[in-house]
């Protein structure tokens, strides 16, 4: 939207208390001048508390930018396509280019937030979980076949469905809807993979936190990443988990519940974890003896927004009906026709 002459200006008003020494006796002018150069910069509102561009004061707060911060400056600089980008798209890929949402009309922010909510109309829309542009591939990887599925992990980060197999990693708004300009290469995407001290070929499992961090499972290692680093001494070994000694990697990984408790597929069996506390709360437990009509080894576990959750095998997948502790009738059917939007 042109803004005109005022598009990008900052007002402060000066009847605020202003301080700049990290105090809640006033207002943290630092606190504030962050929030509004995001503005300036086109982000709108975020939902994430740790969000520069949360709408709400809460007194003086770090000045690092944040998880949604950095996705909604990837969705409105880097990920858009410039002249002079001359990108090839994959035709099995081509979606309309959605336009990176702004906010719709300039507003000036006093000692607090509150007069303004946050709905969906100013909630930035995550675009990437790293702020490296993709590598978009010219011509297709005829040794990755998506429609055969066999996939290696699907997982759903900040709302959005990532499918990986082996180097190529595809990004989707929902089962069918793949987003523009993927798949992308792997490594390119989680680059901070090819840059750890082993080399990642594919990734078995992942998962998102309760804490919003990222954990990737390849072999008997396992990555923790915050958006933009591997943290927590990554890689570290997957019996961190406290799994038995016969565990020798993880095959999926399922979110479910409220609070969410974590799931961890092995071969023919799962265990459940508290992510907070880092336990394991039950030894081992049979997948068919739980989830009931399910084929194992499974190779993927998706819990969507609306809490319905697919396990995955081969090209087959399952959806599974809790309240009845069994997968619902006319399954198995196509995973890569769910997925990806391939013909059966």
């Amino acid at each position: 939207m042109e803004l005109g002459f005022l598009g990008g200006d900052i007002h402060f008003d000066d009847s605020e208390d202003w301080t700049l020494d990290n105090s809640y006796n006033g207002v943290d002018f630092y606190s504030v001048a962050i929030h509004e150069m995001g503005h300036s910069l086109g982000l709108g509102h975020s939902s994430e508390p740790n969000s520069i561009m949360n709408p709400y004061y809460t007194g003086p707060q770090p000045q690092d930018i944040g998880y949604d911060d950095i996705l909604g400056m990837h969705s409105l600089y880097i990920s858009r396509t410039l002249p002079e980008d001359h990108v090839h798209f994959l035709p099995s890929t081509i979606q309309p280019q959605l336009s990176p949402r702004v906010p719709n009309k300039p507003h000036v922010h006093w000692s607090s937030f509150s007069h303004e909510t946050c709905t969906d109309d100013n909630i930035v829309t995550l675009e990437s979980v790293t702020t490296y542009k993709p590598e978009v591939s010219t011509r297709k990887n005829n040794n990755i076949d998506e429609c055969q599925g066999n996939f290696d992990a699907i997982s759903c980060f900040r709302g959005e469905i990532f499918v990986f197999k082996y180097s190529l990693l595809w990004r989707l708004n929902n089962p069918g809807s793949i987003q523009p300009r993927y798949p992308v290469q792997l490594l390119r995407f989680f680059q901070v993979l090819a840059d750890s001290s082993q080399a990642i070929v594919k990734i078995d499992a992942a998962y998102e936190r309760p804490d919003s961090n990222i954990v990737l499972f390849h072999g008997n290692s396992y990555y923790v990443f915050n958006g933009n680093h591997l943290i927590e001494n990554s890689p570290r070994p997957i019996m961190d988990y406290g799994f038995p000694h016969f565990v020798d990697r993880v095959d999926a990984v399922m979110m479910y519940g409220v609070p969410p408790i974590t799931y961890l597929f092995s071969g023919e069996y799962f265990w459940m974890y508290d992510d907070q506390h880092k336990l394991l709360l039950q030894r081992h437990r049979s997948i068919k003896e739980h989830f009931k009509g399910v084929r194992t080894p499974i190779d993927d576990v998706l819990t969507w927004k609306s809490g319905d959750t697919y396990f995955f095998t081969g090209n087959q997948y399952w959806k599974f009906d809790h309240n009845h502790n069994k997968t619902e009738d006319g399954y198995p059917k196509n995973a890569a026709e769910f997925l990806l939007g391939c013909n059966s």
